[in-house]
């Protein structure tokens, strides 16, 4: 509470809650003495008030002085001052009369205002005080008359403020009558006094002056009339500042994808409104789903722009992921690869394997399996966990083994078997003939049955099986077939190939020509017939293939009795 004792202003902010004001008027001045005491000043009105809370507004106090006290026992004045004020002034204390000796009137107290900026005008007016009136002095003396209190609340007129009326003045001999209070009206001022040459009567005092408020500004609360001295005014209120009494999110760590709810209670606020989600209630709960760690500020709004702030952080933990690769995807056995793997997101322990000891978020290994291997690797920590796989896979050579006889005979077929390993793309054979004229013939490649997988421990990786040739014979030949065989695999290829000889029977059966008539064998000279010498049909077999027929003499031959006689090479 403040007390203000002379003008000035006060301003109320927007804020201000429990405006009350004390607002006392100032009291008139006592009457002068002559033989007996001059009358008592009457007291000023004061009242109590409320504002409207949480209204800005500029309050201009205007205080009343008190009233002057009449001087006793002179002549043609004594007259008290009446008192001061920027609303309604009291009245003057009428003089004494020029003749003898009495007491002047006590001047009329200063009426108090408030003057209120919401209104542009005055909303309290406390009426002040009359003077007293002055004492007499005839027989028996004659006490001045009492000054009258400031009057209630409920008499006056804000729109009639007026200063105090002045006490009247004794014009022979007598005391002065007290002076009005200021107020709204003013109070009237007292009638003079007189002793015995002027018609021995006492003098009155000054009436209080009116009080008055505006109900539409302020709400009265009480009243009085003991306020004696100086007018004065109290104004006291109490600021009002919002709080935030919580602020909170629960849970206040999430993993991404998750929600947390925020909750708060303020007081005294009247609005709020939380970054990042707009408006809020003032007191409330919400549910917010933020990617990543977020800082919320929640601000509590008050009368009179008063804020306050206040944050919560909700820590969002991202999800791990863990993710392998293989510099090759698939190697052969005995070579070796680059595993590698790379961690995101909030995890901060690994497990990887099999035979990784190598135990960082993020790194590599060289790995030699000499099988297909499943690696998997599984990160946890504050976002949760993940795994991840990937497969290496082992591809072994493939190999390839056929068995075929040395040699057949001519003109007969044979079955030749093979086994084979890892090869799962293809066992393809190639046959060869080699002719007797020279040529070289290659034969239609045909595929055997293959495995169907190069990896060991999957699948079947080995099969054995049989084929027949199928040579395809002419006069000449062939002398030798070579089977070729090839094995693909994922591992890689392998080859053999194998030769068989063919027995082939180029040499005839013995022939027995006949003698030339009359002739031995190897007689000299050789005899010449006059007309053609013909032998008998002669066979010539067991032969595989075609053979020329020489003669160590000079011969002819009719082959299938063709009709054309050939010459024989000699020998």
């Amino acid at each position: 509470m403040a007390r203000y004792t002379d003008d000035t202003t006060v301003t109320i902010p927007a804020n201000a809650t429990n405006v009350t004001l004390f607002v006392a008027a100032a009291s008139g001045g006592n009457g002068g003495s002559d033989g007996n005491p001059g009358g008592t000043a009457g007291g000023g009105r004061w009242g109590t008030f409320v504002l409207s809370s949480f209204t800005a507004r500029t309050l201009t106090l205007r205080i009343g002085k008190q009233g002057g006290g009449g001087f006793g026992c002179v002549s043609n004045s004594g007259a008290g001052a009446g008192g001061p004020s920027s609303v309604a002034p009291g009245g003057g204390g009428g003089r004494t009369g020029p003749q003898g000796c009495s007491g002047g009137g006590g001047g009329g107290g200063g009426a108090s205002g408030v003057f209120d900026s919401v209104k542009n005008g005055y909303i309290i007016v406390a009426g002040g005080g009359g003077g007293a009136g002055g004492a007499s002095y005839p027989d028996g003396f004659l006490r001045g008359g009492d000054g009258g209190f400031g009057q209630g609340f409920g008499t006056g007129n804000l729109s009639s403020i007026s200063g105090g009326g002045t006490g009247a003045s004794q014009g022979f001999d007598g005391g002065g009558g007290g002076g009005g209070g200021g107020g709204c009206p003013g109070g009237a001022g007292g009638r003079e006094g007189a002793d015995d040459r002027a018609g021995r009567y006492p003098s009155i005092g000054g009436t209080g002056g009116a009080s008055a408020y505006d109900s539409n500004y302020a709400t009265f609360t009480g009243s009085g009339t003991n306020a004696f001295g100086n007018g004065y005014i109290d104004v006291d209120y109490t600021l009002v500042y919002p709080t935030i009494d919580s602020f909170t999110a629960s849970p206040s760590a999430i993993i991404q994808g998750q929600s947390s709810t925020l909750s708060w209670q303020t007081s005294n606020a009247i609005s709020a409104s939380i970054g990042g989600i707009g408006s809020v209630d003032v007191d409330g709960s919400t549910t917010v789903n933020p990617q990543f760690t977020t800082t919320y500020t929640l601000t509590a709004n008050g009368q009179g722009n008063q804020t306050t702030t206040r944050n919560v952080t909700v820590t969002v933990y991202i999800p791990p992921i863990v993710t392998l690769s293989l510099a090759r995807s698939s190697i052969i056995a005995g070579e070796c690869t680059t595993l590698s793997w790379t961690t995101t997101g909030d995890a901060d322990t690994i497990t990887i394997g099999p035979g990784i000891t190598n135990q960082n978020l993020n790194s590599f290994s060289q790995v030699c399996p000499t099988q297909t291997t499943t690696y998997g690797a599984t990160v946890s920590g504050l976002g949760g966990t993940d795994s991840d796989s990937i497969i290496l896979r082992v591809y072994y050579p493939p190999t390839i083994s056929i068995t075929t006889p040395d040699t057949i005979d001519y003109g007969q077929q044979s079955t030749i078997s093979y086994t084979t390993r890892y090869s799962n793309t293809s066992v393809t054979v190639t046959p060869t003939y080699f002719y007797l004229d020279g040529t070289t013939v290659t034969g239609t490649s045909f595929q055997l049955n293959k495995p169907n997988s190069a990896e060991i421990n999957v699948g079947t990786t080995e099969v054995s099986g049989t084929f027949d040739t199928s040579i395809p014979y002419t006069e000449f030949g062939p002398r030798m077939v070579t089977y070729a065989v090839v094995a693909e695999g994922s591992g890689g290829s392998a080859s053999t190939s194998k030769d068989i000889n063919i027995n082939i029977d180029a040499t005839p059966d013995n022939l027995i020509l006949p003698e030339t008539e009359d002739k031995f064998k190897s007689e000299n000279p050789v005899f010449t017939p006059e007309t053609e010498v013909l032998s008998d049909l002669l066979l010539i077999d067991g032969l595989d293939v075609a053979v020329e027929i020489k003669a160590n003499n000079p011969i002819q031959v009719d082959i299938n009795k063709e009709g054309v006689w050939r010459n024989l090479r000699q020998l």
